[in-house]
């Protein structure tokens, strides 16, 4: 399982979730829960399961003859839904197999499969502390951090104690828990927001070694978040941690590049600013980042460092949106609205694309989205201004002004509810601040 997929540089920073593994051999001892009776046994998970491709079958066979790193990589086949549909229930008692014969890394996706309830099942977070703790036991600093994450059902109950246990773990220089805390601070979750204290949590864990904490430190600087803001010091950390193996930071270091060369184009450094930011994105999108497989579809759109690809470029978008990036559904979306050789009307399919990265919680996405139901661009072709409240609520929330702009309209106008005026004043004096003219206007 591949290091789990952070967003680019327009996104807060987040409570991360860590999935990263590595090769580790340590002795396993597990005893058998009550939860286990009711799992898939890796007989029982073949049964009426589809065939297998040619190279996932020789996997299987392999591990029937207990080859234990192909019972892991066919395991890690069957989650990551590229030569087959995800199968869960059939990846487990791989995991497992591999699990109980000393590979680590197998020990710690099993967790995060039942932590993450994935193929729509629920979350069994007592099987996932389970499988964490024999790879946290056996020195995976990623298993261990998951645990704290997580915690037992009543600990998980209350934020403070997981706040007491992140703590306890950052002092003893875990330095996952050192940036899951800096996090804590960050979004002020269980403790006052702090974004200083959790400037010096993230340094601690960069400093120890922790690539993700120099990841958040270049994410820190680069949006002012408890230090000034300052770009140069953002280019050093995330080039620092792409060296280090931190997918999402090279993805941000390109973002850095890309940013300069389109405020200062006739720089004579722009050619090759441009240049390292689509290799950048390149290397990114390989590694599975959808943030950096949209920034590379852009790239491509507006050939941006080698020739127009449209046809690339929209293979980009629809692959990135699918796997959850709502910037990429957004883009797709005003590919379609902006077809002028199209002789179809791309108002259904641009309207569901909006309502895909809407759901992805990419803001812009939300206000196309409300700007639609407002204008009866639906499939009744009538206008729906609750809905659009709704969405333009979302969109506004998030920050993205000309949707406070729009909403605020809707409540003058009593569109979709209730005419509330002084909350439309609030939501115009809301846009006008965050830069909107129009509302400045209006006040």
């Amino acid at each position: 399982m591949s290091t789990s997929m952070r967003k680019n540089l327009v996104v807060p920073l987040v409570l991360a979730v860590l999935v990263v593994t590595f090769a580790g051999i340590a002795i396993i001892k597990t005893k058998t829960s009550k939860s286990d009776a009711n799992q898939p046994t890796e007989e029982s998970a073949r049964t009426n399961a589809p065939p297998l491709p040619d190279a996932l079958q020789e996997l299987s066979d392999q591990c029937d003859e207990n080859n234990i790193l192909a019972c892991y990589q066919l395991a890690t086949q069957l989650v990551i839904d590229e030569l087959v549909p995800v199968d869960v229930d059939r990846a487990r008692p791989l995991f497992e197999k591999a699990c109980r014969a000393d590979h680590i890394p197998a020990c710690t996706d099993l967790g995060y499969s039942y932590e993450n309830g994935q193929n729509g099942a629920e979350p069994d977070y007592d099987m996932a502390d389970k499988w964490y703790k024999i790879a946290c036991d056996a020195g995976d600093d990623h298993a261990c951090a998951s645990m704290i994450r997580e915690g037992s059902d009543e600990e998980r109950e209350t934020l403070e104690n997981a706040f007491n246990r992140l703590t306890e773990a950052c002092d003893a220089d875990n330095f996952l828990a050192c940036i899951e805390l800096g996090a804590f601070y960050t979004l002020g979750q269980g403790v006052p927001e702090d974004r200083s204290f959790a400037y010096n949590l993230y340094t601690k864990a960069c400093e120890g070694g922790a690539m993700l904490g120099c990841y958040y430190l270049g994410s820190v600087y680069a949006e002012g978040s408890g230090v000034t803001q300052d770009i140069k010091q953002a280019h050093h950390y995330y080039e620092m941690a792409c060296t280090g193996g931190e997918i999402s930071a090279c993805n941000n270091l390109a973002s850095l590049l890309d940013q300069r060369a389109r405020k200062n184009p006739a720089d004579p450094s722009s050619a090759k600013d441009i240049a390292r930011a689509r290799k950048l994105y390149e290397q990114s999108c390989d590694a599975e980042n959808t943030a950096g497989c949209h920034n590379l579809a852009v790239m491509l759109q507006e050939g941006r460092g080698a020739p127009i690809d449209l046809e690339r470029a929209h293979e980009l978008f629809s692959s990135a949106c699918e796997q959850g990036e709502g910037a990429a559904c957004h883009s797709l979306a005003i590919l379609f609205a902006n077809d002028e050789t199209s002789t179809e009307d791309d108002s259904p399919r641009t309207f569901k694309l909006y309502q895909q990265g809407c759901e992805f919680d990419f803001a812009p996405a939300c206000h196309n989205l409300g700007m639609m139901y407002a204008t009866g661009q639906t499939e009744s072709g009538e206008p729906d201004f609750e809905s659009a409240r709704t969405a333009l609520a979302n969109a506004c929330e998030a920050k993205h002004y000309p949707a406070c702009y729009f909403l605020a309209l809707l409540f003058q106008n009593g569109q979709g509810g209730e005419v509330d005026e002084q909350f439309a004043a609030e939501l115009m004096k809301t846009a006008c601040d965050g830069g909107e003219s129009n509302a400045c206007d209006a006040l």
